[in-house]
């Protein structure tokens, strides 16, 4: 930053040095030179009258000032304000002879003209009235003599500097000179003529070619190619604004003449960003980038309502400023997407890579030059040559690659067109043989869709038979449990009634016993399930109250082993079975009758087995409607899920039941 910051110092230093440099003498020379006229601007010294009202006495005392860029200082210092400017050359004649001196202006206001030798000082004229207008070369002179071995000091006043400098600089030549500069000149004029209506030609045939793509194809790159080439032909053509032919159609459009040069190199840019953007999709290759294109498009669209706005309120530094800027951002823009492009190594980013490139380079080199070369150079060699080239190679690569990628499109297409044809040819086959077996199929599919209706109705009928079913044995189960509840009440009141009869002191026990199986049969028999745990209490219970009964007559016991851990039951289940084994076992046999309960859980089952003492007689009458129901209410809430085995041979009563647990 240091060593930046020192070089720019060091050039502003130079410049200003440059700018206030005291005024050189400018020698006639020996021999007639036809390029001498270019340097006479180099030894002219420049001062502005502000008030206009100053005399060559009060000029006199004033320092010119050497200043090579004098039509741009005055347009940025003043505007378009009339302004009247002083111009001083020194001459010396070191020539034997006396020289005709001439001052040869283009068309322009100068109000005095004076020469000071060793004599005094001479007034030319007061007015513009002795000017020879050529109609060949369209300038003004006039002339003085120079005597051998003196030195004289031109002056002249002329007034609105900006425009008159706009033509270009005055100059002090002998009349020899000058005839030999004019020649020299218009035969410049007319190598940039015949090279400036070649490329503009190059330009308006592809730009109309272009039109013809599009309204062919209709493709939209094609579109926003031929608006960058016409941009392209228009800025140019205004840039040769200056060339006497251009200012035929420029002369009925004065203010794009006034204010179009920036505006016009903004919007050709923006025509080749649009144009590149739907080109290339920058998307996949850098999204990041492809938003700085949508971003710079914006800015050069607000650059050119700026750059006109700044040109009509005379506002030329901050209006050179906006392009410089712009100027220095397109090139970082330029070089970054070139990079980006020629990173992927693809043939049609390679394309448009190439061109841009050719593009800035032309342009570098034209910059450049313009800056380093200086007169008479400039008017035999325009370094704008190099840019002009650069724009040709960049659009005949621009039209290359749109031509690539029309027939990359083509070979899709036709690609396209032979696959389907290739397909249509093996749909023909295909239908051929489906002809064959169409009929077949038909009958297949036709059975098929009736075998699947058939087991979609059938399926809809065991579905509703499920249901159906399925209401019907909670009905039947809400039955049951409402058939159990009212006999088991009426056996234990039964019970209850012949235990005070018989025992009347074990009544209050029992009355306690009997509570206890109340409140369970009551308030917990009310759920579907219970846990095991509560069963096998009331069942405890239950053969509890029925022992005060029997006393010591019949021998009862009851065996509980293993864990319930959490499992449920359906309530009241097991006790049909007890009841059953005292009502039609002990209560038949009263003498030497028993009755043996052994409750067994493990894994999840239960086991009951009981075996009771029957008479002869009442095997066949065991069980009843009783057992009848605990049967049906096993089937309803354990299907498949317990095994009910009965023996009742040789006097006993024997039954097992192996039940899943929830």
């Amino acid at each position: 930053m240091r060593a930046g910051n020192k070089l720019i110092w060091s050039l502003s230093l130079l410049l200003w040095a440059g700018l206030s440099a005291a005024q050189d003498t400018l020698h006639l020379l020996p021999t007639t030179r036809w390029d001498s006229v270019y340097e006479t601007q180099w030894y002219a010294g420049f001062y502005v009258d502000v008030t206009g009202k100053e005399d060559l006495a009060a000029v006199k005392k004033k320092t010119f000032k050497i200043d090579s860029n004098f039509y741009n200082s005055i347009r940025e210092r003043y505007g378009r304000r009339s302004v009247t400017a002083w111009i001083q050359w020194i001459i010396h004649n070191p020539l034997p002879q006396t020289e005709t001196v001439g001052l040869y202006f283009n068309q322009g206001s100068i109000f005095q003209a004076y020469y000071e030798d060793e004599t005094g000082v001479h007034l030319v004229q007061d007015n513009d009235a002795f000017f020879n207008l050529r109609p060949k070369d369209r300038r003004r002179s006039v002339e003085f003599q120079l005597a051998s071995g003196s030195t004289a000091r031109v002056y002249i006043k002329m007034d609105n500097a900006y425009q008159n400098f706009a033509r270009g600089y005055p100059a002090i030549i002998r009349p020899a000179e000058y005839m030999q500069m004019l020649n020299r000149i218009q035969h410049g004029h007319r190598y940039f003529m015949y090279t400036d209506v070649l490329f503009l030609s190059i330009i308006f045939f592809i730009t109309l070619h272009t039109l013809a793509q599009y309204f062919f194809n209709r493709r939209r790159e094609f579109l926003l190619y031929a608006f960058y080439a016409g941009c392209v032909f228009t800025y140019f053509l205004y840039k040769f604004d200056e060339v006497y032919y251009i200012n035929i159609f420029f002369a009925y459009l004065p203010y794009i003449h006034k204010f179009g040069n920036n505006p016009l190199s903004y919007l050709m840019f923006f025509a080749y960003y649009r144009f590149v953007r739907s080109f290339i999709d920058f998307k996949q290759i850098a999204p990041w980038f492809y938003r700085s294109i949508l971003v710079t498009e914006k800015v050069l669209l607000a650059a050119i309502v700026a750059d006109i706005v700044l040109a009509q309120l005379n506002m030329y530094p901050a209006k050179y400023m906006l392009f410089n800027i712009l100027r220095s951002y397109l090139i970082i823009m330029a070089f970054t997407g070139i990079t980006l492009l020629l990173r992927t190594r693809k043939p049609l980013p390679l394309f448009i890579a190439v061109g841009s490139g050719c593009f800035v380079l032309g342009a570098m080199i034209a910059m450049v030059l313009s800056w380093t070369m200086k007169p008479p150079y400039l008017y035999r060699f325009d370094p704008i040559i190099f840019m002009q080239l650069g724009i040709v190679i960049e659009l005949l690569c621009f039209t290359l690659g749109l031509s690539y990628k029309t027939s990359l499109i083509e070979k899709e297409k036709i690609a396209t067109q032979q696959q389907l044809i290739g397909q249509l040819e093996e749909n023909k086959k295909l239908q051929e043989q489906l002809n064959t077996s169409l009929e077949t199929r038909v009958k297949e599919q036709t059975s098929h869709i009736l075998e699947q209706q058939l087991q979609l109705e059938k399926e809809k009928e065991q579905q509703l038979t499920l249901e159906f079913t399925k209401k019907i044995t909670e009905m039947e189960l809400q039955l049951l449990k409402s058939q159990l509840n009212p006999h088991f009440y009426f056996n234990t009141l039964h019970n209850l009634y012949g235990l005070a009869m018989i025992a009347p002191k074990k009544a209050p026990d029992a009355i306690l016993k009997l509570s206890d199986i109340m409140e369970y049969v009551i308030y917990d028999c009310r759920h579907d399930r219970v846990p095991v745990e509560k069963e096998l209490r009331f069942i405890n219970s239950y053969i509890e109250l029925e022992k005060l009964r029997y006393d010591n007559s019949a021998s009862i016991t009851l065996e509980v082993t293993g864990e319930a851990d959490g499992k449920q039951i359906s309530p009241l289940l097991l006790i049909q079975f007890i009841e059953n084994a005292f009502k039609h076992g002990l209560e038949q046999y009263k003498k030497n009758s028993y009755l043996r309960i052994c409750i067994a859980i493990e894994n999840g089952h239960l086991r009951y087995e009981s075996v009771n003492s029957i008479s002869d007689g009442t095997a066949s009458t065991a069980g009843g409607v009783g057992l009848a129901n605990v049967r049906k209410r096993l089937e309803i809430i354990y299907p498949a899920k317990h095994e009910l085995h009965i023996d009742s041979d040789s006097g006993e009563y024997k039954l097992q039941l192996t039940l899943q647990l929830n």
